[in-house]
Protein backbone atom coordinates (compact mmCIF):
# COMPACT_ATOMS: atom_id res chain seq x y z
CA UNK A 1 0.00 0.00 0.00
CA UNK A 2 1.51 3.36 -0.81
CA UNK A 3 1.40 6.60 1.37
CA UNK A 4 -1.43 8.79 0.02
CA UNK A 5 1.97 11.53 -0.19
CA UNK A 6 3.91 8.68 -2.27
CA UNK A 7 0.68 8.32 -4.43
CA UNK A 8 0.58 11.43 -5.58
CA UNK A 9 4.38 12.03 -5.96
CA UNK A 10 4.16 8.76 -7.69
CA UNK A 11 1.52 9.62 -10.22
CA UNK A 12 2.63 13.14 -11.08
CA UNK A 13 6.14 10.78 -12.12
CA UNK A 14 3.57 8.33 -14.04
CA UNK A 15 1.76 10.57 -15.47
CA UNK A 16 4.65 11.84 -17.67
CA UNK A 17 4.87 8.63 -19.18
CA UNK A 18 1.24 8.91 -21.15
CA UNK A 19 2.49 10.26 -24.46
CA UNK A 20 5.47 7.65 -24.64
CA UNK A 21 5.29 4.41 -26.33
CA UNK A 22 8.37 3.84 -23.73
CA UNK A 23 7.80 4.71 -20.16
CA UNK A 24 11.32 5.38 -20.17
CA UNK A 25 11.49 7.93 -22.59
CA UNK A 26 9.56 10.28 -20.27
CA UNK A 27 12.63 10.05 -17.79
CA UNK A 28 14.81 13.12 -18.97
CA UNK A 29 11.32 15.42 -18.65
CA UNK A 30 10.44 13.72 -14.86
CA UNK A 31 13.88 14.99 -13.81
CA UNK A 32 13.67 18.30 -15.10
CA UNK A 33 10.22 19.07 -14.73
CA UNK A 34 8.94 16.92 -11.66
CA UNK A 35 12.24 15.94 -9.75
CA UNK A 36 14.29 18.91 -9.63
CA UNK A 37 11.83 21.53 -10.21
CA UNK A 38 12.75 24.27 -7.80
CA UNK A 39 9.28 25.30 -7.38
CA UNK A 40 8.10 21.58 -6.38
CA UNK A 41 6.86 20.96 -2.93
CA UNK A 42 8.60 17.54 -2.90
CA UNK A 43 12.25 17.60 -2.66
CA UNK A 44 14.38 15.19 -4.44
CA UNK A 45 15.23 12.86 -1.58
CA UNK A 46 11.37 12.62 -0.65
CA UNK A 47 10.84 11.76 -4.02
CA UNK A 48 13.11 9.10 -4.30
CA UNK A 49 11.65 7.16 -1.10
CA UNK A 50 8.40 8.02 -3.00
CA UNK A 51 9.59 5.77 -5.98
CA UNK A 52 11.22 3.41 -3.78
CA UNK A 53 8.29 2.99 -1.52
CA UNK A 54 6.55 2.26 -4.93
CA UNK A 55 8.86 -0.52 -6.25
CA UNK A 56 8.39 -2.04 -2.77
CA UNK A 57 4.49 -2.44 -2.45
CA UNK A 58 2.83 -5.31 -4.74
CA UNK A 59 0.24 -2.53 -5.79
CA UNK A 60 -0.27 -2.50 -9.71
CA UNK A 61 1.15 0.74 -10.82
CA UNK A 62 -0.69 1.06 -13.64
CA UNK A 63 -3.98 2.07 -11.33
CA UNK A 64 -2.23 4.67 -9.61
CA UNK A 65 -2.55 8.38 -10.96
CA UNK A 66 -4.18 8.82 -14.40
CA UNK A 67 -4.56 6.11 -16.76
CA UNK A 68 -1.81 5.37 -19.09
CA UNK A 69 -1.04 2.64 -21.79
CA UNK A 70 1.73 1.12 -19.66
CA UNK A 71 1.96 -2.10 -18.12
CA UNK A 72 3.17 -2.49 -14.41
CA UNK A 73 6.04 -4.48 -15.59
CA UNK A 74 7.20 -1.58 -17.48
CA UNK A 75 6.27 1.17 -15.11
CA UNK A 76 8.62 -0.80 -12.56
CA UNK A 77 11.20 -0.20 -14.95
CA UNK A 78 10.10 2.90 -15.64
CA UNK A 79 10.54 3.99 -11.70
CA UNK A 80 13.74 1.50 -11.36
CA UNK A 81 15.85 3.29 -14.01
CA UNK A 82 14.33 6.73 -12.65
CA UNK A 83 15.43 6.10 -8.85
CA UNK A 84 18.77 5.17 -10.83
CA UNK A 85 19.44 8.60 -12.00
CA UNK A 86 17.89 10.62 -9.67
CA UNK A 87 20.86 8.66 -7.55
CA UNK A 88 23.54 9.16 -10.41
CA UNK A 89 22.80 12.77 -11.40
CA UNK A 90 22.01 14.63 -7.62
CA UNK A 91 25.22 16.75 -8.31
CA UNK A 92 24.26 17.53 -11.77
CA UNK A 93 21.48 19.04 -10.67
CA UNK A 94 23.16 21.13 -7.31
CA UNK A 95 22.91 24.58 -7.95
CA UNK A 96 26.85 26.04 -6.73
CA UNK A 97 26.66 30.02 -6.39
CA UNK A 98 28.78 31.83 -8.36
CA UNK A 99 29.40 35.21 -6.76
CA UNK A 100 30.53 36.70 -10.14
CA UNK A 101 27.21 36.06 -12.25
CA UNK A 102 24.55 38.36 -12.65
CA UNK A 103 20.80 38.01 -13.83
CA UNK A 104 20.01 39.95 -16.99
CA UNK A 105 19.22 43.30 -16.06
CA UNK A 106 15.13 43.19 -16.49
CA UNK A 107 14.96 39.94 -14.26
CA UNK A 108 17.56 40.90 -11.81
CA UNK A 109 14.82 44.19 -11.67
CA UNK A 110 12.23 41.90 -11.61
CA UNK A 111 13.13 39.61 -8.68
CA UNK A 112 14.38 42.92 -6.46
CA UNK A 113 10.68 43.86 -6.82
CA UNK A 114 10.16 40.21 -4.82
CA UNK A 115 13.00 40.39 -2.48
CA UNK A 116 12.46 44.10 -1.67
CA UNK A 117 9.69 42.75 1.37
CA UNK A 118 12.29 39.98 2.87
CA UNK A 119 14.51 43.41 3.31
CA UNK A 120 11.75 45.34 4.80
CA UNK A 121 10.30 42.54 7.24
CA UNK A 122 11.35 41.12 10.18
CA UNK A 123 11.35 37.56 9.44
CA UNK A 124 10.30 36.00 5.65
CA UNK A 125 7.21 35.04 7.19
CA UNK A 126 6.31 38.35 7.18
CA UNK A 127 7.52 38.97 4.38
CA UNK A 128 5.36 36.87 2.37
CA UNK A 129 2.30 38.37 4.15
CA UNK A 130 3.86 42.17 2.42
CA UNK A 131 4.22 40.47 -0.53
CA UNK A 132 1.06 39.04 -1.21
CA UNK A 133 -0.45 42.60 0.40
CA UNK A 134 1.51 44.94 -1.59
CA UNK A 135 2.45 43.49 -4.76
CA UNK A 136 0.44 40.61 -5.62
CA UNK A 137 -2.81 41.92 -4.67
CA UNK A 138 -1.98 44.70 -7.15
CA UNK A 139 -2.14 41.89 -10.24
CA UNK A 140 -5.14 41.28 -12.18
CA UNK A 141 -4.23 39.31 -15.12
CA UNK A 142 -3.00 35.64 -15.24
CA UNK A 143 -0.24 36.42 -17.08
CA UNK A 144 1.56 38.48 -13.76
CA UNK A 145 0.86 35.36 -12.09
CA UNK A 146 2.32 33.03 -14.45
CA UNK A 147 5.28 35.20 -15.01
CA UNK A 148 5.96 35.37 -11.64
CA UNK A 149 6.15 31.74 -10.96
CA UNK A 150 8.37 31.31 -14.27
CA UNK A 151 10.55 34.16 -13.56
CA UNK A 152 11.29 32.45 -9.83
CA UNK A 153 11.61 29.26 -11.02
CA UNK A 154 14.62 30.78 -14.05
CA UNK A 155 16.15 32.42 -10.67
CA UNK A 156 16.02 29.65 -8.73
CA UNK A 157 17.63 27.51 -11.30
CA UNK A 158 20.36 30.07 -11.61
CA UNK A 159 23.74 30.07 -9.60
CA UNK A 160 23.47 33.86 -9.00
CA UNK A 161 23.90 35.00 -5.18
CA UNK A 162 20.48 36.06 -4.56
CA UNK A 163 21.13 37.13 -1.56
CA UNK A 164 23.34 39.73 -2.79
CA UNK A 165 20.31 41.56 -4.41
CA UNK A 166 19.12 43.41 -1.77
CA UNK A 167 20.25 44.12 1.85
CA UNK A 168 19.20 41.43 3.75
CA UNK A 169 20.25 39.59 6.82
CA UNK A 170 19.41 36.30 5.58
CA UNK A 171 21.64 33.29 3.93
CA UNK A 172 21.61 32.68 0.29
CA UNK A 173 19.21 29.28 1.08
CA UNK A 174 16.84 31.44 3.37
CA UNK A 175 16.41 33.66 0.30
CA UNK A 176 15.67 30.44 -2.06
CA UNK A 177 13.47 29.13 0.25
CA UNK A 178 11.89 32.35 0.56
CA UNK A 179 11.30 32.88 -2.96
CA UNK A 180 10.12 29.18 -3.42
CA UNK A 181 7.38 30.17 -0.54
CA UNK A 182 6.66 33.07 -2.49
CA UNK A 183 5.71 30.88 -5.51
CA UNK A 184 3.28 29.14 -3.83
CA UNK A 185 1.75 32.08 -1.68
CA UNK A 186 1.43 33.61 -5.38
CA UNK A 187 -0.24 30.75 -6.71
CA UNK A 188 -2.85 30.32 -3.97
CA UNK A 189 -3.42 33.90 -4.61
CA UNK A 190 -3.95 33.53 -8.11
CA UNK A 191 -6.35 30.66 -7.07
CA UNK A 192 -8.58 32.62 -4.71
CA UNK A 193 -9.17 35.55 -7.42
Amino acid sequence: MLSDEARASIGALIYLTSLEKIPNNAIDRALTRVVYDPLSRVTPAQRLAHVREALECSLNLSQVGPPVPHSNDSLRAYLAELARRIEQNAEKFAIVIDPKKKLPTNVENDVIKLLEPLAAAKNPNDALDLLIDEIVSQWDYIKDFYDAEQLIRFALKSNVALSSLVQTPHSEDQVRCYLRNAAWRIEEAWMAK
